[in-house]
């Protein structure tokens, strides 16, 4: 193939943009040869069509390495004038409006008329700050240099050369309030909120009461740092500034975003209307977030037909807001339905700002690093108080991700603030989320000390449909409690209770003589009496029975073996529901329980639940007798027999078939990408639900959840370790599932893949508790797949390290 001509190539792109056909000349020099793209001929051609095509920081990039290489290559400086002036910089827009001035350009590059024009712009603009600010010409323009070098450097999230260029900005011109606003949001993301709402004082004080962007700023950073009054304050201030969306100008983004954080519906509401009119013309440049924010104002004061079309302006972006648009969207679609809009956050409304608003990835990286450790998140929290008050947001925000949740409540414990607390207990006292991660507030409240169990709480009961008081009570599980009778007489209860587990008349007999020489030496011992009781029962001597163990319970109230025993005689035998919960009331209510006959009374409670109807509540118990043993493989059998057994209850099945469908459902709407990594996959499903993963690779189930990833995912990269898996574990089915998708580029939609090799919709997605059957169930359970939704389509995929790990074990060219 001939070496390809550099001049032959620039005229060939210069064509095509010489005949308007910019994209395909730009797409021709991203695919140009390596050795083209440093000379000053190609990058000034990139820099003029991204220019073009609107990407003009880009395109200042390419033309400042143009003149960095050819200080007298003099059109680029023309184009570099005329780039700055669209970014509001016109101290540069000034200064390569000079050079192409200065080198005296000739006709042949057309521009000098229109660069002698951004020269008067550019002049008369700075000079009207000059005169603003009371400083000369001269001082202005060299303000303005390093003033616009510090937004170059605040675009790039280097912070540290934002305070070196403001700080020289302000000492040039101090009553300039724009560096400051500048300098202030640095200090702000920094975690110095202190300092930046100093700053930011000093220009509403003594510089520009009415300057809408400190205003804003002053909303935004109060509120952060838990100030809502403050906050108020300068709101009051800012809200007659706001009355016209035109006057605004740029700042109407800042302003938007600061009654976001207020959760200001009414203010957005009559900012919505007038916003969208003029969305997208050149007097109002709405950003991803404003437009969701505005929608989401719109929406929780009924303009639905405003909300709707702002939230579908940011489902067609990669903002973080798009999410929460697309969310809010279905939201109103089902609001439509129902003649009555429900906003999926507290009291019908839709959250107005992205909880992690804020979050650089260094900051995730920080928040990662310091959920490690035990004093880790309180001490970033304090810093940067922002990650804070996020985490606040995101409890409203997080319903279908419960370790969202669970990592929002954590983290506003962790504040130990009244305000966090406060917003925890408005969070378990609302209808918002599930039932169990309201219940999951209550604990973290009572952990917290903030409730005991003399105060009554109001907690919302979906079955019911109605408020519920209860009281949240902390019991110990202990494995025995110490006896407090004598030697002799615990020997004389040993030896009875060992002959009483036998059916045998002699050995009832028997147990029953050790019993009464038992209570010859310590009468209305409850052990003693409580057991007699056991014997006559089976003996079938009823009368006496009840005797001797309504009697355990009158010598000691707060003997529980005796409740246990009688609560489950009133619930199978009497069938005296009221009487069983007395028993089980004291059961639950007590400081300190035997592990045994806590299990006996959330069993029971289970049963109760069931008989009527409250499935959901019965989950949950069995959540938690699973929780009381997770390691032992004969108790989770057990247990796992008898969760089957309910759900053939009439009417349970149902509710778990809704359940497991909108679990599901849950699964896939979360987005993926096409590259998704082996970590990130592993790391979608709960830690509950990756105990048989573990097992199954024979890992140790011990740690927090990173580090039961970080041995999941050292498994699956351990080329041994995947062929015996393969070879071991797979059926023949699932290898030629997994090869199908590896020929599919590692992802395969989830239609074609259920149409060959079935689907999960009907399983169960706790794998805690039902080892999956099928083939994608086991796939996924093994770690083998993934899937959620890419480009509104759902997808499985192979995590990316995977796939040629799997190729060279199938043989299979990836």
């Amino acid at each position: 193939m001939p070496k390809q001509d550099f001049y032959d190539f620039i005229d060939n792109v210069q064509n095509l943009l010489g005949r308007g056909q910019t994209e395909s000349a730009l797409s021709a020099l991203e695919n140009a040869p390596r050795n083209f793209q440093f000379r000053p001929d190609y990058l000034y051609l990139r820099g003029t069509a991204k220019s073009v095509l609107g990407r003009t920081r880009s395109a200042i990039e390419d033309l400042e390495e143009v003149v960095r290489r050819d200080k007298d290559y003099v059109p680029a400086y023309a184009n570099l004038a005329t780039a700055y002036v669209q970014m509001g910089f016109m101290g540069h827009a000034w200064r390569h409006a000079e050079n192409y001035l200065r080198r005296d350009p000739n006709d042949e590059y057309e521009a000098k008329e229109q660069t002698e024009k951004i020269m008067s712009v550019v002049k008369a603009e700075i000079l009207d700050a000059a005169n603003t600010y009371g400083v000369s010409l001269t001082k202005m323009r060299r303000a303005a240099m390093p003033h616009e070098r510090a937004q170059i450097c605040l675009q790039n999230e280097d912070f540290r050369g934002v305070l070196k260029e403001t700080k020289t900005a302000i000492r040039l011109v101090p009553q300039w309030p724009s560096p400051r606003n500048n300098r202030a949001t640095t200090l702000f993301v920094h975690g110095k909120i202190q300092e930046a709402i100093s700053e930011l004082e000093v220009i509403v004080e003594d510089l520009e009461p009415e300057n809408i962007f400190a205003l804003s700023s002053l909303v935004i950073f109060n509120i952060n740092i838990w100030e809502k009054e403050k906050a108020e304050v300068y709101a009051a201030k800012l809200r007659p500034l706001t009355l016209d969306v035109l006057d605004m100008g740029d700042h109407i983004n800042k302003v938007v975003e600061a009654f976001g954080w207020l959760e200001d519906d009414e203010t957005l509401g009559q900012m919505a209307g007038e916003a969208y009119e003029l969305y997208g013309t050149e007097h109002i440049p709405l950003q991803d977030a404003t437009c969701y924010i505005l929608g989401a104002g719109a929406a929780n004061t009924g303009q639905l037909s405003i909300a709707k079309k702002l939230f579908q302006k940011v489902t067609q972006t990669e903002s973080r807001y798009g999410s929460l648009a697309q969310r809010g969207l279905d939201v109103l679609k089902k609001a439509k339905r129902r003649k009555k809009p429900v906003g999926p956050a507290l009291d019908g409304r839709f959250p107005t700002i992205h909880f992690m608003h804020y979050w650089q990835q260094s900051t995730i990286d920080k928040l990662e690093k310091a959920v490690e450790s035990e004093t880790g998140l309180k001490e970033l929290a304090e810093r940067y108080s922002y990650i804070g008050y996020s985490h606040r947001l995101m409890l409203w925000q997080g319903a279908e991700d419960e370790l969202e949740v669970e990592a929002a409540l954590e983290s506003l414990a962790s504040l130990d603030l009244p305000q966090a607390y406060a917003e925890i207990e408005r969070f378990a006292t609302s209808k918002y989320s599930t039932p169990q991660q309201r219940i999951n507030a209550l604990r973290v409240l009572s952990e917290g000390g903030q409730i005991d169990r003399e105060t009554p709480i109001n907690i919302w009961r979906e079955d019911k449909e109605d408020w519920a008081e209860v009281r949240l009570v902390k019991t110990e599980i202990v494995s025995f409690l110490e006896p407090t009778c004598s030697e002799e007489t615990l020997r004389l209860i040993e030896k009875g209770v060992a002959l009483s587990k036998s059916d045998k008349k002699a050995n009832l007999k028997k147990a029953l003589s050790y019993f009464e020489q038992a209570l010859e030496l310590e009468p209305d011992y409850p052990a003693t009496l409580h057991n007699m009781g056991v014997v006559y029962q089976k003996q079938g001597r009823e009368k006496e029975a009840m005797a001797k163990l309504h009697r355990s319970v009158e010598v000691d109230p707060d003997y529980l073996f005796g409740h246990l025993t009688l609560a489950r005689l009133a619930f199978y035998e009497d069938d005296n529901e009221e009487l069983c919960r007395e028993h089980l009331a004291k059961i639950m209510s007590a400081n300190k329980v035997v592990a045994k006959v806590y299990e006996g009374a959330v069993e029971l409670q289970v049963h109760l639940a069931i008989r009527e109807g409250e499935y959901e509540a019965a989950e949950r118990m069995i959540d938690m007798l699973i929780e009381l043993n997770p390691d032992s493989e004969e108790f989770y059998t057990d247990w796992l027999e008898r969760i089957q057994l309910l759900e053939s209850f009439s009417g349970f099945g149902d509710f778990f078939t809704k359940r497991i469908h909108n679990y599901h459902d849950r699964q896939f709407n979360r987005t993926i990408t096409e590259d998704e990594d082996l970590e990130s996959c592993v790391n979608r499903v709960s830690k509950d639900r990756l105990k048989p993963t573990l097992e199954t690779w024979g890992l140790s189930k011990k740690g927090r959840k990173a580090e039961v990833v970080t041995r999941i995912v050292e498994a699956l990269t351990n080329p041994g370790r995947l062929h015996n898996m393969i070879e071991d574990e797979l059926s023949p089915e699932e290898r030629d599932a997994l090869v199908w998708v590896l020929e599919g580029d590692g992802l395969r939609s989830w239609d074609s893949f259920t149409e060959r090799f079935g689907d999960i919709y009907d399983e169960s997605p706790h794998w805690q508790y039902h080892i999956p059957e099928t083939i994608p169930g086991r796939l996924q359970m093994l770690g083998f797949l993934a899937i959620g939704t890419l480009d509104n389509q759902r997808v499985t995929l192979i995590p990316r390290e995977l796939r040629s790990l799997l190729g060279d074990a199938f043989g299979h060219n990836v």
